[in-house]
């Protein structure tokens, strides 16, 4: 009976981790929260030595949020993943375990 309680314990906790994530990952899209800053502001000029900003020139792609933005996936997928496997886990333990033993009944028969 401990086993059951721990088993759904584990998969509460996982359900709650994997709905947290799809929600932040989804707050990022939309813009309502930040990705984790892992890359800082990086631009496409940064990365071509000797070309200098003008003042006609567009606007510097923020290549760095690109970067955070891909990065916050990545980290929010791993995190999911292994709240998945912790379930799975939580699962297996709430499942109750049947063993069938098929006894063979001694005769004098030979096949």
């Amino acid at each position: 009976m401990r086993e059951r309680i721990i088993g759904y314990i584990l998969l509460a906790f996982s359900v709650v981790v994997i709905i947290g994530t799809a929600v932040n990952t989804y707050f990022v899209f939309i813009g309502k929260a930040r990705p984790v800053n892992v890359f800082g502001s990086l631009g496409m000029l940064d990365l071509l030595p000797g070309i200098e900003s003008t003042p006609n020139q567009a606007d510097n792609t923020n290549l760095g949020e690109s970067l955070n933005i891909f990065a916050h996936l990545f980290l929010m997928g791993f995190i999911g993943s292994a709240a998945f496997k912790v379930g799975r886990l939580g699962v297996m333990m709430i499942r109750p375990i049947k063993v069938n033993l098929a006894r063979e009944e001694k005769s004098g028969k030979t096949r």
